[in-house]
């Protein structure tokens, strides 16, 4: 978690497609998921989005989009996390963590009761550090190693 000077700045925020903050929270993943691998957002892609909850983490006096991750739900009481990405300039402050504690409590209020995603290889200490377990053997998705990760929430 962010530390108490600091927690005050940020909020997360879940925001519609239409919303004024989607095309900074595009922007963002872009820049961090997608542009470093040669990819981009393609339209079936975002039209894929429909169905899932958008969250943003936002510096409240700035309104900067500085963080952001989607929830998308599966079956059997089980949601996916997508799409997890925060800005550079601020990682290793506790906001990763403080973003994925918002998605978490969202999903449990929506009676979710475990959280599963696809960690890149190099997210995995990440999401250990916040009590997500590795399930199964590490796969390519995108050209890069990735984990099938899940946690109970309920």
């Amino acid at each position: 978690m962010p530390d108490l000077e600091t927690a005050h700045e940020w909020g997360i925020r879940v925001i519609e497609r239409d919303s004024a903050l989607y095309p900074a929270m595009l922007d963002l993943r872009k820049s961090i998921l997608r542009k470093p691998l040669g990819l981009d957002l393609s339209a079936t892609d975002l039209a894929a989005e429909t169905e899932q909850i958008h969250f943003v983490l936002v510096n409240r006096e700035t309104e900067n989009v500085e963080g952001c991750a989607m929830l998308i739900e599966k079956s059997g009481g089980v949601a996916k996390v997508r799409q997890v990405a925060i800005s550079e300039s601020i990682r290793a402050k506790g906001l990763g963590q403080f973003l994925m504690k918002g998605v978490e409590e969202t999903a449990r209020v929506r009676h979710f009761s475990e959280i599963q995603l696809h960690a890149r290889d190099s997210a995995v200490p990440f999401y250990l550090h916040i009590g997500y377990e590795i399930v199964g053997d590490s796969f390519i998705e995108v050209g890069l190693p990735h984990f099938l990760m899940r946690k109970k929430i309920a």
